[in-house]
């Protein structure tokens, strides 16, 4: 064997080993770390409630009560408004309807009603945008 034929056999043995320890590094530092969370839910006992409960998630607004009183009602239906919840299974358009539903049966205030709502409650873009904070 040359020289020329070594020291390319030891080069190649060379970057083999770099590669090696490349991959090597880059799996370790790319591994899936355990939580604490993880650790607490698999050491909690099968009988016990586990350490993270979720929490459940609305899927429909509480009904508004029917009622003859007017500041009843203005409490109501304000107490709706302001208790959006991007973190529910609630919709921007849910929000909408509850108080249109329940609003002036003439149906004569009923287009300024939704433009008020509409205006207040975050646009559908800003709605998806909070649900990823879940912002209420």
């Amino acid at each position: 064997m040359n020289s020329a034929d070594a020291a390319s056999s030891s080069s190649a043995v060379v970057i083999a080993l770099l590669v090696i320890a490349f991959i090597t590094y880059a799996v370790l530092v790319h591994r899936p770390a355990s939580s604490s969370i993880d650790l607490i839910a698999t050491k909690a006992s099968p009988g016990s409630p586990s350490a993270v409960e979720a929490k459940p998630t609305p899927t429909q607004l509480p009904a508004l009560r029917p009622t003859n009183d007017p500041e009843t009602f203005a409490r109501e239906v304000a107490t709706a408004l302001f208790a959006w919840d991007t973190a529910t299974m609630i919709g921007r358009a849910d929000h909408i309807e509850q108080p249109i539903n329940v609003a002036d049966p003439t149906g004569e205030s009923t287009a300024g009603l939704l433009a008020d709502i509409d205006n207040y409650l975050p646009t559908q873009d800003a709605w998806v945008d909070l649900a990823q904070y879940e912002t209420k």
